[in-house]
Order: C-alpha cells, then sequence, then structure tokens
C-alpha cells in the first residue's frame, strides 16, 4: 500500500475554477496491492460525493473546500496519496493525518 498513481480515461469534466470543484474523475488508479484498477469520483455542488471503483460498493460522503483545496474524509492510514492527470489538468490527491484525502487545486499540465 505504498501509494496510488492513476492516469484519466477521460477528460476531467471537473471544474478548473477554485471555487467550484465538482463534477466526475473517471480514471484507474494502480496500488502495489491490487494492481491496477477502475476509479470514480463524482463531486456535488451541494459538498458530497459519491465514489465507486472495482473494489467498493458505491460510497458517499462529504466535502469541503479549504484554502483553495478540497478535503474528503477517507478511511486510509495517513502519508499515502495519488494522481489523476490527462494531457489537459493535473489533480493530486494526498492524505494528512486526521486522516483526510486532499485534492489540490488543478493545475495544467
Amino acid at each position: 500500500f505504498a501509494g496510488f498513481c492513476g492516469c484519466l480515461k477521460e477528460k476531467s469534466k471537473i471544474s478548473n475554477d477554485e471555487s467550484k470543484f465538482y463534477g466526475t474523475w473517471v480514471g484507474n488508479a494502480t496500488a502495489s496491492l491490487w494492481g491496477t484498477y477502475n476509479v470514480s469520483y463524482t463531486f456535488n455542488k451541494n459538498g458530497t460525493y459519491t465514489s465507486t471503483s472495482d473494489f467498493t460498493e458505491l460510497e458517499t460522503g462529504e466535502w469541503e473546500i479549504k484554502n483553495n483545496k478540497l478535503y474528503v474524509p477517507v478511511g486510509l492510514e495517513p502519508g499515502l496519496g495519488y494522481e489523476f492527470s490527462n494531457e489537459d489538468t493535473r489533480l493530486t490527491i494526498s492524505l494528512l493525518g486526521d486522516p483526510y484525502m486532499v485534492l489540490d487545486k488543478i493545475e495544467s499540465v
């Protein structure tokens, strides 16, 4: 479980406007335990999200924006993280000690 890296299968629909972190990421992630697997996150304007992957049923939760970053509570050990990217955008996810998943501001590649 050393971490994840991923690559988007389709162009991100998440807004580049830092005040509007919403939309859907569909891609694949790579983990040392599981290999490559499909994953998607949908962030809704009302502050909720849903997530699915090859290893999980539909999960729901809440997210919030702090300091232009999107924070999502997660149940993983701190220090892990992964990145989704394509030719246009980069979305880096890292875990803090709470633990929270942090989606940094999407940046142009």
